[in-house]
């Protein structure tokens, strides 16, 4: 280490991809990773995008605490809308799409048709932020189509 400044450490772990991150949080208890999450923007985001959430065994005198936890993470992850990968969708095989109470925009939905060329079923369950949707013609293989509204 000589001739190397001991306080410029260097933040190997924020610069892993996003789904090495999840995978890392995924292994851990909600506080843990929600600890790890106030870290830096790129764990915020690793922590708002896990689709599994480890509470542990939980023995709680106080239900109505643990109730007011999970509300509390359940509508924070509610505010984070989808949003496009920085180098677009490419599904090009994906054949079933089934997305439940997410908040989509118009150009999130348009380029989901535009990649996702094999699309045959698609379900969309309570999802919000879409003022009309348009998909005729524009996905060749679609059979079924699914809209649930709240």
């Amino acid at each position: 280490m000589e001739g190397k400044n001991a306080d410029a450490a260097v933040d190997y772990i924020s610069k892993l991809p996003e789904p090495i991150l999840q995978k890392i949080l995924s292994f851990l208890l909600v506080k843990e990773a929600a600890q790890l999450s106030t870290l830096s923007k790129t764990f915020n985001s690793a922590w708002n995008s896990l689709s599994y959430l480890n509470f542990g065994y939980i023995l709680s005198k106080n239900i109505t605490e643990l109730v007011n936890v999970v509300d509390q993470i359940l509508a924070n992850r509610q505010n984070h809308k989808l949003e496009l990968p920085h180098n677009g969708i490419k599904f090009s095989s994906l054949r079933v799409l089934d997305l439940s109470k997410a908040l989509l925009g118009e150009h999130f939905i348009q380029a989901l048709c535009e990649s996702c060329s094999s699309l045959e079923d698609s379900t969309l369950n309570e999802c919000r932020g879409l003022a009309s949707l348009q998909i005729a013609g524009t996905l060749p293989k679609l059979r079924r189509v699914w809209l649930a509204c709240l």
